[in-house]
Parts: structure tokens; C-alpha cells; sequence
């Protein structure tokens, strides 16, 4: 935009983190940025509208209106074109946002969740182990701290070797 000397006239910022339903500022979750002020930003781009959103809001409005996104069907049906849409992401956090139908205004009513800090619950055996695992180290369990965020892959992949480690001793111990 510098050396173009021109400016967009909206520029559309998704991020997560809170955000501001009044001045539209917002404070991302895991970073330690200042928070970002549309109005201030307007002033130092004059002609230029800055409008916030959260980011799983506008992923979920990128998925309903992008027609080449490769979908992978979960069940066996058929999509309904009005019906209650989620769109779902594993990343620095689980996050989720759902699209729901209004019949009353006919139009969609976008309520982001963040998802991540929901109690992880094994399945199995193995995720008994990688459960023991995140409590040993962490005190406590969640999604986020199981498969993704910041430390996620990181305790997945310690647990992982750990694990390989008993497993490699076992097996030795047998043969001695």
C-alpha cells in the first residue's frame, strides 16, 4: 500500500481473541500484541474502513461461499442448503463456530466457541496413557493440551517416546 500510494477501502481483520462488540478492538489470545483498535487503525489509513471479526466466524463464512474447497463428507446424506453448518479447527487451539439457520430473518446466525479447554476424554487404552501422561505433567487435561495448541504436539509426541521408551525396556527385560 506504501509504495502503491493507494489504499484498499475495507480491510477485514479475523483474529482470535475477544473482541470489542461496540469499538470492534481486539486482544488476541495467544500472542502479546497490543490490541487492535479499527478506529485507529482508520485514522492512520485515511478512506480506509477496518472492520474485526473472530477468526473461526470467518472461516466458517469462507467454507459457506468458497465453491472449490476439497469437503470431506463425515455420514452418508445429503447437505441441506439452509440447514446448521460447524466448521471445525485443530491449530494453535480447537475451535469451532456453527452457522445456524434463521427461518424468522432467513440468514445465518454465526456463534464462534472456543472449544480447546473442553475436558480430554480417552477412548482407549492408549489415550488412558497419554490422559495419565498430561495430568502428570500439567494437573489437568483438556483437548487443547492433547492434540494442539501451543504445547499439544509437543506433550502428543513426549508421550509418544516415553511410551516407546517403556515399551523398548519391556522387551528387553523379556529377552535378558
Amino acid at each position: 500500500f506504501m509504495t502503491m500510494k493507494e489504499y484498499p477501502s475495507h480491510v477485514v481483520l479475523a483474529m482470535g481473541g475477544p473482541r470489542d462488540d461496540t469499538t470492534g478492538e481486539m486482544q488476541m489470545t495467544h500472542c502479546a500484541w497490543p490490541p487492535f483498535n479499527p478506529q485507529e487503525a482508520s485514522k492512520r489509513y485515511p478512506g480506509t474502513s477496518f472492520i474485526t471479526t473472530n477468526d473461526m466466524v470467518a472461516a466458517m463464512a469462507g467454507c459457506l461461499e468458497a465453491k472449490s474447497v476439497d469437503l470431506v463428507q463425515l455420514k452418508a446424506g445429503r447437505g441441506a442448503e439452509k440447514g446448521t453448518k460447524i466448521t471445525v479447527t485443530i491449530s494453535t487451539g480447537v475451535n469451532a463456530c456453527i452457522a445456524a439457520w434463521d427461518e424468522h430473518s432467513q440468514r445465518r446466525i454465526f456463534l464462534q466457541a472456543e472449544a480447546g479447554q473442553v475436558g480430554f476424554q480417552p477412548r482407549n487404552e492408549a489415550q488412558e496413557t497419554l490422559l495419565k501422561h498430561l495430568r502428570t505433567k500439567a494437573g489437568h487435561t483438556s483437548v487443547e493440551l492433547a492434540i494442539s495448541g501451543k504445547y499439544g504436539i509437543e506433550n502428543w509426541i513426549d508421550h509418544s517416546l516415553n511410551a516407546s521408551d517403556r515399551k523398548s525396556t519391556r522387551l528387553n527385560s523379556s529377552h535378558a
